[in-house]
């Protein structure tokens, strides 16, 4: 069997761009610094939706055993296929494992290319999600997004293939205002999205509206958890916000509110801190791995008296609250892409180094 691994080889990030991250925003950001893209079909939002292939569409997340696969991951990984069988020794990372990566892990080590994922679900997610697993052994390399989930992968591949590489922000775009806009009322950002709490953040808006702290809510959010604020005193709901105005509403807040119910990476935890936003976080899943006691309020999930008290702490303390919002800043440019792509080809440097087991050129040569 051959071990040796070339000096210099190509990385290809293979991935569907999500439709809903902003231009500056999104895990696949990091392939900019690490390779090039493989063949990327788009989005799949408009085709597999048609009425003809519901069934088509239904039978191939059947037999996937992925509860998110589709049509477009499947076309993604046939031309990943078709551009390894014309590769050797290159990298081939799926940016999104747990949705559209399934049968090419199967090909890991043909021609010498090998194939790695990362993986931004809970735990509790991927038990669900995953009802098939073969797949996961054939990887020459996980990435976890949180330590959260080494536990889960650490049942199916060994522990030397797991890899812990954080989620990146482009600090560049997402930094501190020059200068704060002059506003009436202070104001409490609440950004939705996935994983979050709003039973609770509900609550903790009552218990600060009651408190008779002078404060305005401003949330982004989508239907389905705005519904759970909407009507309340001092808040203004919104479900879509420009790229330009989510930059602002994160530079200009006086607290920036994330009620999470379980995590992994989050986006808007990145770029709040890397606007140097004052935090209220929930403190469970990987929150942990990207922001500690210094660099923002963590308080226990599902409890509403505590998320308001860290937010009445921080509109009462401005002061206290800017120098935590600067050490969030400082811990941010330590997550920037291009340090996280750094990181990553580390691991595919060590992938490629390794003897290629499990694989098809691994059974090939015993």
């Amino acid at each position: 069997m051959n071990t040796t691994t070339k000096s210099i080889y190509r990385a290809n990030a293979v991935y569907i761009r999500v439709p809903h991250f902003m231009s500056h925003s999104g895990y696949e950001l990091v392939s900019g610094y690490v390779g090039r893209p493989a063949t990327i079909v788009g989005t799949g939002e408009k085709w597999p939706r048609a009425q003809i292939f519901r069934y088509p569409q239904a039978i191939i997340k059947a037999l996937s055993g992925l509860k998110e696969y589709s049509f477009g991951g499947l076309a993604l990984e046939l031309s990943t296929i078709a551009r390894m069988a014309r590769a050797r020794d290159e990298i081939f990372h799926f940016l999104y494992g747990e949705h559209f990566c399934r049968y090419t892990p199967f090909l890991n080590g043909w021609r010498g290319n090998k194939v790695i994922a990362s993986f931004h679900q809970t735990p509790a997610q991927l038990e669900a999600n995953l009802k098939y697993r073969s797949h996961l052994k054939r990887l020459a390399a996980v990435i976890i997004l949180g330590q959260n989930q080494r536990q889960f992968f650490e049942q199916i591949i060994p522990d030397e293939r797991i890899f812990f590489v954080p989620h990146g922000v482009d600090t560049a775009y997402f930094q501190p205002a020059s200068e704060r806009e002059a506003w009436a009322t202070p104001f409490c950002l609440c950004v939705g999205g996935n994983l979050r709490d709003f039973d609770t953040l509900r609550e903790a808006i009552k218990l600060v509206n009651a408190s008779g702290v002078p404060l305005q809510f401003e949330a982004i959010a989508r239907l389905d958890q705005a519904e759970a604020v909407q009507g309340l005193p001092n808040v203004r709901v919104r479900d879509w916000v420009s790229e330009e105005e989510m930059l602002r509403l994160y530079q200009q807040a006086d607290v920036l509110v994330l009620s999470f119910c379980d995590a992994v990476a989050s986006n808007m935890l990145l770029e709040g801190m890397a606007c140097g936003a004052p935090l209220v976080v929930t403190d469970v899943g990987a929150v942990c791995d990207y922001v500690s006691e210094r660099e923002a309020r963590l308080v226990p999930p599902q409890s509403p008296s505590d998320l308001a008290a860290g937010i009445i702490e921080l509109v009462a303390n401005p002061d206290q609250a800017v120098a935590q919002g600067r050490r969030a800043r400082q811990r941010s440019l330590q997550l920037d892409h291009q340090l996280m792509a750094l990181r990553l080809k580390a691991v595919y440097a060590q992938t490629m180094a390794q003897p290629v087991s499990g694989s098809i050129e691994g059974r090939r040569s015993r």
